[in-house]
């Protein structure tokens, strides 16, 4: 049975932020809104947060969406927007007034709000290995960050892999080089938003029906729980043995960033194990 992972909720509530944020700026260029009015249209939008599974639409109305909650932590997500994007004013008769976009509405600005919201205030990302370990920004890297990535993405969404749909699958895939630069360091973000559309275009539409044909293909089993490396056997099934983005098992393992100092290590290690 999958645990709660607060983190993922905190990753939720920004994405779709977000998104919304896009959509408001495409349909309110040049206006003045007020974001504590849209954000709480967000919060009771229903086709919004209808995309997710039964089990992320309750984790997510009990600890953002719910009425007690819509002046605590779902106020605080629509504040880290207000800084980022400018709000003037939200109370009293000034709310009208709203805010007025500078410039254009940004993913690389979430990884801020991410920082913190979902790791410094409230502490929810602090342990999580949703994103361990990490790879490196080559080919087969790439590739296992963004199987990852997309996993992620349809573990919200399906009840089971099994029931995954290929509507599903093409939808996360096309946000997911955008998501790197929500969720992943400033300072490696760009490169791997550069190796994933590089990928993208390599693989053009294999990458959707292999992760499809991958998650059909593992049952009626549950979703693992974020522990670190618990989309292996996906990226495996893609990557390695269906692609030619990893090369070999030793270029799919030597991806893990670190991987080679750790095996150098253990071999300079004068108390390693040795053969008997």
């Amino acid at each position: 049975m999958m645990k709660i992972d607060q983190c993922e909720l905190c990753e939720i509530a920004l994405q779709e932020g977000h998104h919304f944020m896009v959509r408001m700026l495409n349909d309110n260029k040049g206006k003045a809104v007020s974001l504590e009015k849209e954000f709480e249209t967000l919060r009771k939008e229903y086709n919004t947060w209808a995309v997710y599974n039964n089990f992320y639409k309750k984790a997510t109305q009990m600890f953002y969406l719910d009425d007690d909650k819509k002046d605590t932590h779902w106020h605080s997500i629509m504040w880290k927007f207000h800084n980022v994007y400018g709000a003037t004013d939200f109370h009293g008769d000034e709310k009208i007034k709203g805010t007025h976009f500078g410039g254009a509405v940004d993913a690389f600005n979430v990884r801020n709000m991410w920082q913190r919201e979902c790791y410094d205030i409230s502490g929810f990302c602090k342990k999580s290995e949703l994103r361990e370990p990490a790879f490196k920004s080559n080919t087969c890297g790439t590739c296992r960050t963004v199987v990852r990535e997309v996993t992620i993405g349809l573990r919200r969404r399906a009840n089971i892999p099994g029931e995954v749909k290929l509507s599903q699958v093409e939808t996360v895939t096309e946000q997911v080089c955008e998501a790197l630069l929500m969720f992943y360091p400033e300072d490696k973000s760009k490169k791997m938003w550069d190796a994933c559309e590089e990928l993208m275009e390599d693989m053009d539409n294999s990458l959707v029906k292999l992760i499809h044909k991958t998650m059909l293909a593992t049952g009626d089993v549950d979703w693992p729980n974020t522990e670190k490396g618990f989309t292996d056997v996906v990226e495996e099934a893609v990557c390695l043995d269906n692609s030619e983005a990893c090369s070999s098992e030793k270029a799919f393992n030597s991806a893990v960033d670190g991987a080679d100092e750790l095996k150098k290590k253990k071999a300079n290690n004068p108390y390693a194990k040795k053969e008997l």
